[in-house]
């Protein structure tokens, strides 16, 4: 239905299914809008980061704390926080464009929260890594003014339409500590797609106020020719493959495929 926000997929070497999330109460400007992407939450068991892709005419623009029930197919919102607006969204101007979050430790009540910029609009003209810390149990989140100016990311690729592929369109971490992305283009609801998968940067938790660090030079570690990746992932249990990905194809609808990188 037009109200399901998140789905629950299940795959074994004989079939894969999607069963919908329900979430039925979200925060006083009600259900979420073009969410995103999506983080676990650094050790809180089945605790999760949604984020909206930004503003819409100075509103919106929020990131929910949720808590998932897997077993009975719903999810609880336990806070929600707005993210900083820089660049205003309306009908005749691209702003903030948020399509990627992960977070990192940082004490039992903060996370740090590091989120893509995707790029490709005249406010952005490319990919921006920018971060801010979140208090998990009171819902506020500051960024500073390093964190806002971020780290600029151009990925290099066999694109078609350079002025506006989208550097940045998923995050993952792997387990040790490499920071994966994806980038995309898109010049229209019928293709053709083109995306790459890339090594973005290396999470360092020794450096406490910036546990991360993003490479100056990026290597692209596989062109995935006919697919626009929205979704990046591990492996699935079971199933082989280093890595994972969904999509969102526009009117082709979206797929999950594992994929091995080496």
């Amino acid at each position: 239905t037009k109200k399901v926000r998140l789905g629950l997929i299940k795959v074994t070497d004989k079939s894969i299914s999607v069963s919908p999330i329900q979430i039925h109460q979200w925060d006083k400007e009600g259900i979420s809008n073009d969410l995103e992407s999506i983080c676990a939450v650094p050790s809180r068991d089945n605790e999760f980061l949604l984020a909206e892709s930004g503003n819409w005419e100075g509103r919106l623009g929020r990131m929910f704390h949720i808590k998932v029930d897997t077993l009975n197919l719903n999810a609880t919102v336990l806070g929600s926080v707005k993210i900083p607006m820089l660049y205003r969204n309306d009908m005749n101007s691209v702003g903030d464009q948020y399509e990627a979050i992960m977070a990192l430790p940082y004490d039992h009540q903060h996370r740090i929260i590091i989120l893509g910029e995707r790029g490709g609009s005249k406010n952005n003209p490319h990919g921006v890594v920018r971060w801010g810390l979140l208090d998990i149990d009171d819902h506020t989140f500051q960024m500073s003014k390093e964190g806002k100016a971020g780290v600029g990311v151009n990925v290099p690729g066999q694109w078609a339409h350079k002025k506006t592929k989208r550097d940045i369109t998923d995050f993952h971490v792997d387990p040790e500590g490499g920071i994966w992305a994806a980038a995309s283009e898109d010049p229209g609801d019928t293709g053709p797609f083109y995306s790459v998968i890339y090594k973005l940067g290396q999470v360092n938790l020794m450096n406490k106020e910036r546990p991360f660090r993003i490479f100056s030079s990026i290597d692209i570690f596989k062109n995935v020719n006919g697919f626009k990746i929205e979704a990046l992932s591990g492996p699935c249990k079971g199933i082989m493959g280093s890595h994972s990905f969904g999509t969102e194809d526009e009117i082709y609808g979206g797929v999950w495929r594992p994929i091995n990188i080496e």
